[in-house]
């Protein structure tokens, strides 16, 4: 920040907006790193949203007289609602933004002496001219920063660092060779191989469209829970096409039969380092393992198998479905 944008109001409030619009920036920025804990939807907050705050509070302020007092409603519209809110689409995302708005951005907090963002983050006042006192608190702050200063939960620090970890050994074990390696008298192609066949013998049939059909009309086609139930065997039998269509093409390319493409090469590589591939990742769930995901397919195929055939279960695995929100909206409505 320019000295020229520090000193361009001389309203008392000016450089108060200034600093709780850059913690806010901070919080907003900060949060995208724990994914979903963080925000609902991974949103592009960048310099511009910080940049065009700062301008409105320097316009606010400069068309005030000096009996005018600041609109601090007008403030807390303009951050929530227009600079950052105008990116969020998620409405429990658009409240969290709102809840830090009313929290930060308000006559209270400005007249405050002793308040705190969190303990050893406070609120930065000083009369200089300049950033320099400000810059000087701020490099005395924690390196690193613990969840609970962007209003998360300690634990979220742990689901962030074994992101991380994850992400650091899945590419170390994706930069490893993958040439075929005799392993105890067996090859990597053989060895995927027999992984495919086990696995298709153990996948579920595609479900038949006309029975599905029929026993929607005999549950009520149009009643919200069949109409859930509905989508989520359209979107497990897309799983149950691409897995078994993946399946079958790898053992003919193994086998030599059609051209081992990039698609098929990931699958190979991932069933070999017993990962999910990427073609299966995009339909479905995110999983730790091959195993644990494959075990999951076919937990949740008995789940939507039993509701169509037998009828709606008395109670619901509700992890199992792919928009378990869906149901839990449902339930909200009564």
């Amino acid at each position: 920040m320019s000295n020229q944008m520090f000193n361009h109001s001389s309203r008392p409030e000016y450089k108060f907006l200034l600093y709780v619009t850059s913690f806010l920036h901070t919080v907003v920025q900060e949060r995208r790193k724990f994914g979903p804990l963080g925000w609902n939807i991974p949103y592009e907050f960048n310099y511009a949203d910080w940049y065009a705050s700062c301008l409105f509070m320097q316009n606010h302020c400069e068309g005030l007289s000096k009996k005018d007092e600041v609109s601090w409603v007008t403030i807390r519209y303009m951050i929530a609602e227009v600079q950052y809110g105008g990116r969020v689409t998620d409405d429990y995302d658009k409240r969290l933004l709102n809840a830090f708005a009313s929290t930060w951005f308000t006559s209270g907090v400005y007249f405050d002496p002793l308040f705190n963002f969190y303990p050893s983050y406070p609120l930065l006042r000083f009369d200089g001219n300049t950033t320099d006192q400000y810059l000087a608190v701020i490099d005395k702050m924690p390196q690193t920063d613990p969840p609970p200063v962007y209003c998360l939960h300690a634990n979220a620090d742990i689901t962030y660092q074994t992101t991380r970890t994850s992400v650091l050994l899945g590419t170390v074990i994706e930069i490893q060779p993958k040439e075929s390696v005799e392993t105890a008298g067996e090859s990597t192609e053989s060895i995927v191989a027999r992984i495919a066949k086990d696995m298709l013998e153990k996948m579920p049939p595609l479900y038949e469209e006309h029975i599905c059909r029929e026993r929607y009309k005999e549950m009520g086609a149009t009643t919200p829970l069949v109409i859930v139930l509905r989508q989520e065997i359209d979107r497990m039998q897309r799983v149950l096409k691409t897995v078994s269509t993946t399946l079958k093409d790898l053992l003919l390319a193994v086998d030599g039969a059609i051209i081992m493409n990039e698609a098929l090469k990931d699958a190979m590589d991932k069933i070999s380092d017993a990962q999910v591939p990427n073609a299966w990742k995009k339909p479905s769930w995110m999983s730790s393992s091959l195993g644990f995901w494959f075990s999951e397919l076919i937990e949740r195929n008995t789940q939507l198998e039993t509701w169509v055939t037998e009828g709606r279960p008395n109670q619901f695995w509700m992890t199992g479905f792919f928009n378990p929100q869906g149901i839990l909206k449902l339930g909200d409505r009564g």
